[in-house]
């Protein structure tokens, strides 16, 4: 059996592993190599939703493959059996996905229970110290994990928003990404596609 310093050494060369990748990915959105790079590392998981969403985003992007259509297709048919009843998702995080239906759009849990809880206009992933971007009451703010808002940003009906991390959040309007603080203000953008920050970088290709 492994002892816990194997499985947290073990753990973390896993999260650089995925970090990685989805800054490659973010960076050569279309490119199917580093899209099946990164399913696969969830399929290690056991996280089926996670992997068909990486897929889908690198078909949307143009990915053509044949190696990456067979394996587009057999995570559509795993994701659609466990999570049809949305219209659309955010990946896991936190241990919550994002989701939206036409009832609204709200938060469920790991296992895909169903939730009561759809009565915002969208959400976007949970991120770090679990801040994430939601619309409610007509506002689009950022909120803590423990639902005190700390921002309110001018942001109306996003196409996308990335993960907050390092006190940047990535949120795509008219075809591009910017990035913003936790207050709402806007510093950088001008992306095509982006992804959260890590180590002070962010992963972005400019448009």
């Amino acid at each position: 059996m492994p002892t816990r310093k194997a499985y947290e050494e073990k753990e973390d060369r896993y999260k650089e592993y995925m970090e990685a990748a989805e800054m490659a990915q973010a960076a050569y959105p279309e490119n199917p190599h580093f899209a099946l790079a990164i399913s696969r590392l969830y399929i290690q998981k056991n996280d089926y939703a996670n992997a068909f969403y990486f897929l889908d985003k690198a078909k949307k992007a143009g990915s053509k493959d044949k190696t990456f259509q067979k394996e587009y297709r057999k995570m559509l048919y795993s994701f659609k059996t466990l999570y049809g009843n949305y219209n659309s998702y955010y990946p896991l995080s936190n241990g919550f996905y994002g989701v939206k239906n036409k009832e609204g759009a709200g938060y469920i849990p790991a296992d895909g229970e169903s939730s009561n809880s759809l009565k915002q206009e969208f959400v976007g992933p949970i991120g770090e110290k679990g801040y994430r971007l939601l619309r409610k009451d007509g506002k689009t703010i950022l909120m803590d994990k423990n639902e005190v808002t700390q921002g309110v940003f001018s942001n109306k009906n996003p196409e996308d928003i990335g993960y907050y991390a390092e006190d940047r959040i990535p949120i795509k309007e008219e075809g591009e990404y910017s990035y913003y603080n936790a207050l709402g203000d806007r510093l950088f953008g001008g992306f095509s596609e982006a992804s959260r920050f890590q180590k002070g970088k962010g992963g972005g290709k400019k448009g």
